[in-house]
Formats: structure tokens, C-alpha cells, sequence
């Protein structure tokens, strides 16, 4: 003879058999239950693809300013106006070597300075020429620069102490004039006068703004002053910060997230509410066949998770496959944030309990007797 157990939550869970009805359930209504986790799906696939944007296009700039030099702050001259017409930056001749010597010593926060003189000028060699940048520097620009030599040497304090003829090339300048020639000890002229090729820059691309960053030479600029430019003063000091400040070059798109997955939480409510009334009569056959509150509550509140869950895992993968898709439309490398996966697959479950709760209560308070009569 059979017994009807008693409506306690006295009777332990049996948490595999809850499991298999409410997955069961779930199957029933696959469209509803594919709705369902639309919501869930949209928001987690914003999160996921909004933090590999944003750490995707934050590491390509961070790499276009390393690239620019470590830490790196420039002090120009002022500009002059003659007649109306303004000169430019470093056109004013009030920036000095001594100005140099004094953020050196004086201020903690420089790590290196380089004395700076520039301007375009014309190098030849042989029956080739190229219209470029001239910049004479200290020695300590390359490590200001982050700059590297592909062959030869950086020259030295000697060189610049004697104001000596000699000059590191980049590699813009080497393929014009040398092609598959050797540069390194061969004679350039500049401003007819001649320079031996000590060293050739490594390559370093296109600056962030545009330019050539290889399309240049550089020569001391005691020389630069004496012999190239004629002047005593400098048109500009570099120098090397101790450190820098955090610099927030993405705009982080998780307050959408959030409202996505709000969104879909009260969907995933809103469904198991109706759910409630529907399965009325259901949940009274469970209770009365021996289901006690708490099987009913886990019954309604596993279904909850498992959309979240499954909304989570779906949304992963197409925010996966969206960050992809712009990494590679864009040229950048690819991003995959572990910590925003694993949080998504958290918040994901979190939202499935929160909003899985109220309905999960409601339907194991139904009263079995009035449940079985419900038609």
C-alpha cells in the first residue's frame, strides 16, 4: 500500500531526482526556456566583448607610446612672430644646454635628459640623396627613446665632447641611400660636410601620429650646433620620466553589461512566475506524491541557474567569437580577458538564484490540496 509522505521540509532533498525533473522541464518548453535566456546571452556576451575591446585597443596604444620612448617628456622652446608670421616651436633661442644640466640635477622626478637640436636637412652619398630629419642629441637619447641599434653603435660623451663628425642612421635613410649596400663605415655629407655612418637605429614603423619614425639621422648636438645649425641654444630638451601615472585609454562598456543582464534576470523571473501558474496542478501531483517545500523551492530554482548558466556559457562564446572578429578586422591582438570569463560565469549563476528565488517561493507555498484542484 502506498503512502503519502508528509508536506515537511523535515523530508531531505533528494537533490539528483530535483535535478532530473526540473532539466526535464526545461526540455518541454524549449522555446520559452530559449527566450529565456536571451537576456541572459546578450549581457554576457557585452561583458565579455566589451572588456576584450577595451584591453585589446589599451595594449595596441600602450604599445604605440612604448614604442615613442620610456616615459617620455619633451621641453621645446617657445615660438617667435615675425611680421605676423609665427616661426614655430623652437624658434625662440632661450633654451640652453645649461637649462639641460639643471632639470638633471635638480629635479627627482627626471630619470635622463638629452640636450636637443634638429631640423631637415639634406644628406648625400654617392649619386643618392634624401631630404630628412636631423636631430643632434646626447648620448642618453636612444635610452630615453627606447631605441635600440640594428647594427654599429650609438656614438659617445668623446664624440660629443669634440663635436665629432659621426652619425647613427635609420633605417628609412639606410634603404634610400645604401639599398643592399653595408652603411656602417661609409661617408655621408651633410650640409656638404662629411659623416661617418657609426650605427643604424633598429626599426621602429610609424609613429601614432603618422610619421616616420626611421626616416632620420642622428648626429651629437655639439656638432649639430657648430657645424650644422650654427647656433648655441637648443630647440628642444628630452627627457625620461622616473615613472608615469596609470593611464585609462578605454572606456569601460559595463554599466550596458549590467543592464543587459538585468534585464534578462527579471525576464528569467518574470518566465517562472507564469511558470508557477501553469504548472499549478504539476507542482500540486508532487507535493501530494510526496515533493516537500524545499524539493519544489531547489526544483524552481535549478531550472533558474541552469538558464543563467547555459545564457552565461552561450554569451561567452559569442562575445569570444564578436572580440575576435574586431581583432582581426582592426589588426590587433587578440584579447581574452580570463577574469571577465569567470565572472560572467558567476554573475551569470548569481542572477539565476536572485531572480529564481521569489518564483521558486511562491510555488513551494501553493497549497497541494487547492494545487490538485487547479485546472
Amino acid at each position: 500500500m502506498s503512502r503519502v509522505l508528509p508536506l515537511s521540509d523535515e523530508v531531505p532533498v533528494d537533490f539528483l531526482a530535483t535535478l532530473r525533473v526540473a532539466l526535464s522541464s526545461l526540455e518541454r518548453h524549449k522555446m520559452r526556456s530559449c527566450l529565456t535566456m536571451l537576456g541572459v546571452v546578450i549581457g554576457i556576451a557585452a561583458v565579455v566583448a566589451s572588456v576584450s575591446f577595451g584591453e585589446g585597443a589599451n595594449n595596441v596604444v600602450q604599445a604605440q607610446i612604448a614604442n615613442m620612448g620610456t616615459n617620455l617628456l619633451y621641453v621645446f622652446a617657445g615660438s617667435i612672430s615675425r611680421r605676423g608670421v609665427h616661426q614655430g616651436w623652437g624658434s625662440i633661442s632661450t633654451l640652453t644646454v645649461e637649462d639641460a644640466q639643471t632639470i638633471a640635477r635638480d629635479c627627482s622626478a627626471v630619470k635622463l635628459v638629452s640636450a636637443g637640436v634638429g631640423g631637415k636637412v639634406q644628406v648625400v652619398y654617392g649619386n643618392q640623396n634624401w631630404f630628412t630629419d636631423l636631430n643632434g642629441v646626447d648620448v642618453t637619447f636612444p635610452i630615453i627613446r627606447n631605441w635600440p641599434m640594428a647594427s654599429g653603435a650609438f656614438f659617445s660623451e668623446e664624440d660629443v665632447h669634440r663635436a665629432a663628425n659621426v652619425v647613427a642612421v635609420g633605417q628609412t635613410v639606410v634603404d634610400v641611400l645604401f639599398g643592399e649596400e653595408e652603411p656602417l663605415g661609409q661617408t655621408i655629407r651633410i650640409k656638404n660636410i662629411p659623416f661617418r655612418v657609426i650605427g643604424v637605429l633598429a626599426p621602429k614603423g610609424q609613429a601614432a601620429f603618422g610619421f616616420d619614425q626611421d626616416d632620420r639621422v642622428e648626429i651629437p648636438y655639439t656638432t649639430a650646433q657648430k657645424k650644422i645649425v650654427g647656433n648655441t641654444y637648443l630647440q628642444f630638451i628630452a627627457m625620461s620620466a622616473v615613472d608615469r601615472d596609470a593611464v585609462i585609454l578605454a572606456q569601460d562598456l559595463a554599466s550596458v553589461a549590467s543592464i543587459s543582464l538585468l534585464v534578462g534576470g527579471i525576464g528569467i523571473m518574470n518566465i517562472m512566475l507564469v511558470s508557477v501558474t501553469e504548472r499549478t496542478r504539476e507542482i500540486g501531483i508532487r507535493m501530494a506524491t510526496g515533493a516537500t517545500e524545499a524539493d519544489i523551492r531547489l526544483q524552481f530554482i535549478v531550472e533558474a541557474v541552469a538558464l543563467s548558466l547555459v545564457g552565461g556559457i552561450l554569451g561567452i562564446i559569442v562575445g569570444v567569437f564578436l572580440s575576435g572578429s574586431v581583432a582581426r578586422l582592426f589588426g590587433w591582438p587578440r584579447f581574452i580577458s580570463f577574469t571577465a570569463l569567470t565572472a560572467a560565469v558567476v554573475f551569470s549563476t548569481g542572477v539565476g538564484i536572485f531572480f529564481g528565488y521569489y518564483p521558486a517561493g511562491k510555488a513551494a507555498k501553493l497549497d497541494p490540496i487547492e494545487a490538485l484542484r487547479y485546472e
